[in-house]
């Protein structure tokens, strides 16, 4: 779990959100409850039949909503359900136009005014309205919360230097590994090219001093260089044999080690 550093400066102002939040989970819940219930009042009181229908008709109808809405938290087990929101707008319209209707009819009835009117229409619809942004909100923050829904986290901004690897190579490995696999004929010819460049550099520079100078040490370098160009020929003749690689790389590989080979043996003393 994160820990904020909110940066209170008075433990009193600290103590009020702390107490605001640990209960807004359940004014919240609570509040949409009140909402549906006002939203089923308003159809009751404008609707023009009898009670006996409307009541358990707008009940029901409220109910349903609930039903639906909050059906994902049965079973908070998987990815939240796409059809809460949806039901959410499509009864939170049909009763902005029932009761535009509804309060339309009692105006002609009544004789309302049209500043009476659009008081009236607007408060009402003011109340459906905010509670349907407020179970809009609830629905998300309670999806987030059972893991149903993950915010979506820029992950560039989480790297620190103590976060960072520590061996860059060890971390390679695996898009390594992954290309190997695809094309192993490349790899493989990535990988003599580099040695066959290793063993040139390390020929050259057992072979700055002259033999005259360190004979003994010099013997040695060289052997060890004229070794490993052999090494790199046959590797070179191998798959010029068996058809591996590009024809032109190995041919190019061939005269390489062959002319490395042959300026190493002349520097040897007769």
């Amino acid at each position: 779990m994160n820990q904020q550093n909110h940066n209170f400066q008075n433990e009193a102002f600290r103590d009020l959100f702390a107490t605001i939040t640990a209960n807004m989970p359940s004014l919240t819940f609570f509040g949409i409850i009140l909402t549906y219930g006002i939203t089923a009042a308003l159809s009751v009181y404008f609707l023009p039949i009898p009670l006996a229908i409307s009541i358990p008709a707008a009940l029901a109808v409220q109910f349903g909503r609930f039903a639906v809405v909050f059906t994902d938290f049965l079973n908070p087990v998987g990815p939240a359900s796409k059809w809460p929101p949806i039901v959410a707008t499509f009864a939170t319209v049909v009763a902005l136009v029932e009761y535009a209707y509804s309060v339309n009819d009692m105006q002609i009835e009544s004789a309302w005014t049209d500043a009476r009117y659009w008081s009236v229409y607007l408060f009402g619809s003011m109340l459906i309205v905010f509670g349907y942004i407020l179970e809009l909100n609830f629905i998300n923050k309670g999806a987030q919360g059972y893991g149903m829904r993950m915010l979506k986290r820029n992950i560039s901004l989480d790297v620190t230097p103590q976060s960072r690897p520590i061996n860059p190579q060890r971390n390679a490995q695996p898009a390594l590994v992954t290309a190997e696999k695809k094309r192993p004929e490349i790899m493989q010819e990535l990988r003599e090219r580099q040695q066959a460049q290793q063993n040139q550099e390390r020929a050259q520079e057992s072979v700055e001093t002259s033999p005259a100078q360190q004979p003994g040490t010099d013997v040695a370098a060289i052997s060890s260089a004229i070794k490993s160009q052999q090494a790199s020929l046959r590797a070179y003749r191998h798959k010029a044999a068996n058809g591996i690689g590009k024809p032109e790389t190995n041919a190019a590989g061939i005269a390489r080690a062959t002319a490395e080979i042959e300026r190493l043996q002349a520097l040897l003393p007769g």
